[in-house]
């Protein structure tokens, strides 16, 4: 007969979920497993999505995951177009009406039109290639993920 093994810790587990997040993020992680340059020292949190996107559809919508221990707000993405498939989706869409605010470790849903930034002038300027990302579901459906750091209201892909 087998014993159980030993009960999960959950710090370990939780240090374990943000090492995942950051092997994800690829360009975020060597920056922030390293020593932490790159990172600002206060404020800073680490917040995991997905944008999922529909062909033809202008609609789009963004789920988001706080990582962090401490509460998150974000105002703006700094470099949140991303582009994929011929298309370009800025997250700032996300935060157009209203600033976006996540619990410690909660995940939220926004759906947003991405037609809601075209006139504006606060948009997204180059657009993140996330091509090499992309995963296609049946009818068109896309999801990319991102991984973003939070510092004082701006998010960073």
């Amino acid at each position: 007969m087998k014993t159980d093994p030993k009960p999960i810790n959950p710090k370990r587990r939780r240090l374990l979920q943000g090492a995942a997040v950051f092997a994800v993020g690829g360009v975020i992680g060597p920056a922030v497993a390293g020593t932490g340059i790159g990172l600002p020292v206060e404020n800073a949190a680490v917040v995991s999505g997905k944008v999922v996107s529909k062909v033809d559809e202008p609609v789009k919508s963004m789920l988001l995951h706080n990582h962090s221990a401490q509460t998150v707000e974000i105002e703006r993405f700094a470099n949140g177009g991303v582009m994929f498939d011929g298309e370009t989706v800025d997250c700032n869409g996300a935060c157009v009406d209203q600033r976006l605010t996540l619990a410690p470790g909660e995940e939220k849903l926004i759906q947003f039109d991405k037609r809601a930034l075209f006139s504006r002038s606060d948009r997204a300027g180059t657009a993140l290639n996330m091509q090499s990302e992309v995963t296609r579901l049946h009818e068109g459906t896309r999801v990319i993920p991102f991984t973003a750091v939070v510092s004082n209201g701006v998010a960073t892909l």
